[in-house]
């Protein structure tokens, strides 16, 4: 399974009590934590919410970008 690579990024807001991780991984190593319910937001495939559908809400908001998209 492939790694993840976490970095904590700049602040964009003032936030006192929420901390934020920003970790890349590929979409399946997502899902698969997304199941195990490793994260409080995340990412995940259309395919996935099926089975993470009682762990997670679905956001209005969201994006995706990776290498060759809109190709």
């Amino acid at each position: 399974m492939p790694s993840c690579s976490t970095a904590s990024p700049p602040a964009r807001f003032a936030s006192r009590d929420c901390g934020f991780t920003h970790t890349l991984c590929d979409i399946e190593t997502l899902n698969q934590k997304a199941r195990e319910g490793i994260y409080d937001v995340t990412a995940i495939s259309f395919h996935a919410y099926p089975y993470i559908q009682d762990l997670y809400a679905l956001m209005s908001c969201g994006g995706s970008v990776g290498e060759g998209y809109g190709r």
